[in-house]
């Protein structure tokens, strides 16, 4: 008896976006990593995902810390100051492909007979010298 197909809802995953408003003006007072973050975010266009940002962050920006570490410390001071916009966006994540059923799993053939290699007859090792200690000369 065959089970009937669920509907499968689409599995939807939170996205933040981050979108360029503003620049950094002579005034506002933000450290140079802050004003990197605007420029790469501004040069992409478009809104940009948290993840794509933080490869380009990678490439781009020195630092010792991890970049996503230096992107929420900064994160605060860009949205008080009205540098960036961020949006959470709900798109549709890739869904696992299902398992095969066990009935239509390949299974390898097994080998109609086993075919022994010829075996090299061992090479004898050289014999030991036994040393013997010689009796004193008088």
């Amino acid at each position: 008896m065959a089970k009937a197909k669920k509907d499968v809802k689409p599995r939807l995953k939170t996205v933040v976006m981050f979108t360029h408003v503003k620049d950094p003006d002579d005034r506002s007072k933000l450290y140079e990593q802050a004003k990197q973050i605007v420029g790469l975010i501004k040069a992409h266009g478009e809104p940009i995902s948290r993840q794509d940002l933080l490869k380009l962050m990678k490439r781009s920006l020195k630092t010792k810390q991890p970049v996503g570490r230096v992107l929420s410390f900064y994160k605060q001071e860009l949205l008080k100051g009205r540098f960036l916009k961020v949006e959470k966006m709900k798109v549709e994540q890739h869904a696992r492909r299902p398992a095969r059923p066990a009935a239509e799993v390949p299974v390898a053939p097994a080998p109609a007979t086993a075919v022994a290699a010829p075996v090299a007859a061992p090479v004898a090792a050289p014999a030991a010298t036994e040393v013997v200690p010689s009796a004193p000369v008088a």
